[in-house]
């Protein structure tokens, strides 16, 4: 039976999927639950609630399909069919196609979005997954980014920040303190300190005083790590600046690696990384579990018949 809700009758889809996470959020409260929202939008989940006092994820959908005393969003296709996502933020959609053998589109409009789905299908499927898709839209050379810089710095300041497998700082377009991005890793015994990388990306000329200033934004935020991502390649000067930063050492070993790391677009396209230690995962993104075909628990919302979907 289908059911009728004002919620239905919203054409536009960010519109419609808002209403229902208001929906959720208010039915939720109503049977006792504490609901939250993630800050920012690039959280994999829409909302947070306390269940049975533990935290659940929830990502809300908004569906006609209803099956007991829950809504279920219902994917009907067949393995190697095409999966078209045309707003796949998060990458949801994306990742549940690449698990059920489809082929998939998905579609955004900001590099931090794509740049967060990237590494999401990495660590889901291995970093092997990066050569069955191809990003298109996104510079693949010295004159892509140059344009992309011109056009919007902070797309830019995305997209490289991607490169280097960082995070971009959540923050209001504005003042940024000298952070564009942050990298944290762990070296340390299990139970050891997070330690983190500075990043802070320069899409125009390149100046010493950029370098002189993430040095004392390294020593103010107390960071192992600092890197300067740069259009243009650095001078001689500015790379003896760097290297005057010292070298970071990881306690109880006699690796070594510098404090302040200065890569350009051009190194960053042609495969160089971020010197910092990797016998240990990195922390910098919130890892997605590896794939494996598993129920997913249910949380209900209470009996009896519901009349909207939310």
């Amino acid at each position: 039976m289908q059911m009728k809700s004002p919620g239905l009758s919203i054409r536009h889809a960010k519109q419609r999927g808002e209403w229902a996470e208001l929906r959720f959020s208010t039915r939720a409260i109503e049977l006792g639950f504490r609901v939250s929202k993630p800050w920012g939008d690039s959280a994999p989940y829409d909302l947070v609630i306390d269940y049975r006092g533990r935290f659940r994820r929830v990502q809300v959908k908004c569906t006609i399909f209803h099956r007991g005393n829950s809504y279920k969003c219902h994917l009907d296709s067949n393995e190697d069919d095409i999966v078209l996502d045309p707003f796949c933020g998060c990458g949801t959609a994306i990742a549940a196609a690449q698990r059920l053998n489809r082929r998939w589109i998905g579609i955004d409009i900001t590099h931090l979005a794509v740049g967060l789905i990237k590494n999401r299908l990495a660590d889901a499927f291995g970093d092997s997954v990066r050569e069955t898709y191809e990003v298109i839209g996104e510079p693949v050379d010295l004159a892509g980014a140059e344009k992309l810089a011109e056009e919007d710095k902070y797309q830019f300041q995305w997209w490289a920040l991607s490169l280097a497998g960082a995070r971009p700082l959540e923050k209001k377009k504005g003042a940024d303190q000298g952070i564009d991005g942050r990298l944290y890793f762990h070296d340390e015994a299990k139970g050891g300190a997070t330690k983190q990388i500075i990043f802070s990306v320069k899409g125009g000329h390149l100046q010493a005083t950029h370098v002189r200033d993430l040095r004392g934004v390294i020593e103010r935020e107390k960071a192992e790590i600092g890197v300067l991502i740069s259009m243009e390649p650095p001078t001689k000067p500015m790379l003896k600046e760097a290297a005057e930063a010292g070298l970071y050492q990881v306690p109880g070993l006699q690796d070594r690696y510098p404090r302040l790391q200065i890569l350009s677009i051009a190194e960053l396209l042609e495969g160089k990384r971020v010197e910092f230690p990797r016998f240990a995962s990195d922390a910098t993104f919130k890892r997605a579990p590896k794939s494996r075909k598993a129920a997913e628990e249910q949380i209900p919302l209470g009996g009896g018949d519901i009349e909207e979907p939310f």
